[in-house]
């Protein structure tokens, strides 16, 4: 394949989205990195862009500064609009596309879509941080499970409610109340020993590495981490 057409095929392709909280996360960094790569990223925030035109069909006068920066703030809404349309593959997303068209804006406005969007997938203050509490408590770890895996959910959890003030004390408290006792006398001297130096990071090194002395060569694998249905 050559430059040209590896390009156009990642200028063409869009991330799609069937509307699950729990796959929001990894889809909007992809979508927002598609709509970066095709120069509409201005259109996609959850407030209105300052250089959007009142209405769709506002003469602009592309002469002056101001009318060609409102020219490309339309083309930008328009093209999020298309990338948003094509991604949503449910009705009920597609439910955002229709009620952000308008009188002004027949075609929809796309900062109208996101906020609506941002609303559902990523739920604000106390219900999030009800949620975020239990898929904590839902997380879990076998005696011979690889580390990694946990802190990959953590990971996931700490994206997917960004908006919620995280503390990563809590985030290790979890995963140590979640380690099988192997892992127990080994955390408390590294603890000891580094004091407040002792990190999310640092317990993260300190399990992988017990884990690889015991287990990595071991073939039997027991319960994988539970994820929380929503």
């Amino acid at each position: 394949m050559s430059e040209d057409k590896e390009m156009l095929s990642v200028r063409t392709y869009i991330p799609k989205f069937n509307g699950e909280q729990d796959k929001f996360q990894i889809w909007w960094a992809q979508f927002k990195a598609h709509c970066s790569h095709i120069g509409v990223i201005e259109a996609i925030g959850t407030t209105r862009p300052v250089n959007l035109p009142t209405t769709e069909d506002e003469v602009i006068d592309l002469s002056k500064k101001d009318g060609k920066l409102q020219n490309q703030a339309r083309k930008a809404n328009a093209t999020a609009m298309v990338s948003l349309t094509l991604a949503f593959t449910k009705n009920s997303l597609l439910g955002m596309i229709y009620s952000a068209e308008s009188v002004e804006y027949p075609n929809g406005e796309a900062w109208k879509v996101v906020s609506k969007l941002m609303k559902k997938c990523k739920p604000d203050n106390f219900m999030a941080s009800v949620e975020l509490e239990e898929e904590l408590a839902a997380l879990s770890m076998g005696r011979k499970d690889d580390p990694e895996e946990l802190f990959e959910e953590i990971s996931i959890l700490k994206n997917k409610y960004s908006r919620v003030n995280i503390e990563e004390v809590k985030l290790m408290a979890t995963v140590i109340s979640k380690a099988p006792s192997e892992y127990a006398s080994t955390i408390q001297n590294e603890r000891r020993r580094l004091g407040t130096k002792f990190d999310m990071e640092t317990l993260e090194e300190v399990m992988q590495e017990l884990w690889k002395s015991l287990y990595a060569n071991s073939k039997e694998k027991t319960t994988t981490i539970k994820e929380i249905q929503l």
